[in-house]
């Protein structure tokens, strides 16, 4: 089989949805190793995301929250629990929007009294519940692929509080320029975000390291920022961040 024969049927495999590197190598025949090798090419050319342990096909506009969450969803819960573990008892904490930043909600959920904030509507199902969890929404304007709040009123709300520990994610993450986002109010938000004190943790599955920005939309977060990312993040994809942009590389299973 010639490799833009191997290409061609990878891809067909992913249209019917996401695939692990051993179902695609049995499926067709070939060693692990060498579908490893075919998800790099096609991830390079934008045809499709590598996730722990396999690959989706990149969607043509953004994909919806629900897609977002099946994707890598191993690596997320990983490095919820690593980064709930930063948290101290009693901490005042700020939650962005997205299935990353979902997971770390997931985490402190059940273990620690804290008071949280966030623009997330999905972080609010988590901890709305929970009567350890001091809730507050940060409201605005609505956006559904996100389920998430953000305008002028959202960063109205963030510049006015301080808190001990902030975490964000992004569609792709960069060592200098730092957290990709669709549109410049998000953009403008998550810097808002980032300003509000304590410790800023970017979490980010490793499909995310170093990835293409989909927008073109950057925040670059305050210096002493900590990357919490999981042990799909190639050495190649972190080599720029040992050398650029946060002082900390946690990975979820090992320390950088």
């Amino acid at each position: 089989m010639t490799r833009d024969s191997r290409l061609d049927k990878i891809r067909r495999s992913l249209l019917l949805g996401p695939q692990s590197v051993e179902s695609l190598a049995s499926g067709l025949g070939i060693s692990p190793s060498t579908v490893r090798r075919d998800l790099a090419l096609l991830e390079k050319a934008g045809g499709v995301i590598r996730t722990h342990g396999g690959a989706v096909i990149r969607p043509e506009g953004e994909s919806s929250l629900a897609e977002r969450e099946s994707v890598a969803a191993a690596a997320k819960l990983a490095i919820g629990r690593l980064a709930a573990e930063l948290v101290a008892e009693g901490s005042r904490v700020l939650l962005g929007a997205g299935t990353t930043v979902e997971a770390v909600a997931r985490m402190l959920a059940t273990t620690k009294d804290l008071t949280v904030f966030t623009d997330s509507l999905p972080v609010m199902g988590i901890l709305g519940p929970r009567p350890n969890i001091d809730l507050y929404a940060v409201g605005g304007r609505f956006r559904h692929l996100s389920a998430s709040f953000f305008g002028p009123a959202a960063e109205k709300f963030v510049s006015a509080i301080t808190v001990d520990h902030v975490f964000v994610s992004g569609d792709a993450i960069d060592a200098q320029r730092g957290v990709s986002e669709r549109s410049a109010e998000q953009a403008s938000l998550k810097a808002a975000m980032m300003r509000a004190g304590g410790s800023v943790y970017v979490v980010a599955d490793g499909s995310k390291a170093g990835a293409p920005s989909p927008a073109g939309w950057w925040t670059a977060p305050p210096t002493g920022w900590t990357l919490v990312t999981d042990t799909s993040a190639t050495d190649a994809a972190l080599e720029p961040f040992r050398h650029a942009g946060p002082t900390q590389i946690l990975i979820a299973g090992r320390r950088a």
